[in-house]
């Protein structure tokens, strides 16, 4: 799906003076357009939305032309779920929820619980080049803590993500310190307790600009 509604954007940004990198997306039709044709509880639709927003996010981070694949297989009640990105920002993604699942047990349920004995697979497939697959454990308490927990191991930059969707809608930031702000932990810290001062509500009715300009 095209990201190419006037909230459906993603915007990277550089603070000046901090060496933090980051961005903010929102996806709207993006996100009904993925879902449309697909049966889900709220809580897996949201779920959903996190993934397709994270999916964004680092496909725009990693710059490299090809597609990138966010995916968890596993034994709980949502055996699996994948979102799929690529250099021309189209997005796509499916879940699969037990038959017996309902809103309003899913909804008790927190991430590890819904996702069970599972992994999350990143697959970067470049269309030159070699592909890469990585696997992060699911030790998080959310996709966003194990995504950050993959790109510090990795690539040994502190990272954050901020992940949130609704049944209609979702959004996401990102930031990542640069590798010349090592040095520069109070800077960082200060960059990552504004952008969690971000409430959902925000992120969905904020423009780009305005969220960027209050980091």
């Amino acid at each position: 799906m095209t990201q190419n509604s006037s909230k459906d954007q993603l915007t990277r940004f550089l603070l000046e003076g901090q060496e933090v990198r980051g961005e903010f997306c929102q996806l709207e039709q993006t996100f009904l357009d993925a879902t449309q044709y697909q049966t889900l509880p709220t809580p897996a639709k949201m779920l959903l939305g996190e993934f397709l927003t994270a999916t964004s996010l680092l496909a725009g981070v990693l710059k490299f032309e090809g597609t990138l694949t966010l995916q968890v297989r596993g034994d709980g009640p949502i055996p699996l779920i994948m979102s799929e990105a690529n250099h021309m920002k189209n997005v796509r993604g499916i879940a699969k929820c037990q038959p017996e699942m309902d809103a309003s047990t899913l909804s008790q349920m927190s991430f590890k619980e819904m996702m069970g004995n599972a992994v999350l697979t990143l697959t970067m497939d470049p269309e030159v080049g070699q592909r890469y697959q990585g696997i992060v454990p699911l030790e998080g308490a959310s996709l966003a803590s194990c995504l950050a927990f993959y790109f510090e191991q990795s690539e040994q930059l502190a990272t954050k993500l901020w992940l949130f969707s609704e049944s209609d809608r979702c959004a996401g930031l990102f930031l990542q310190s640069l590798p010349s702000a090592q040095d520069n932990a109070d800077a960082w810290q200060t960059a990552v307790t504004l952008a969690a001062t971000l409430s959902a509500e925000e992120s969905f009715q904020l423009d780009h600009q305005t969220i960027i300009t209050r980091l």
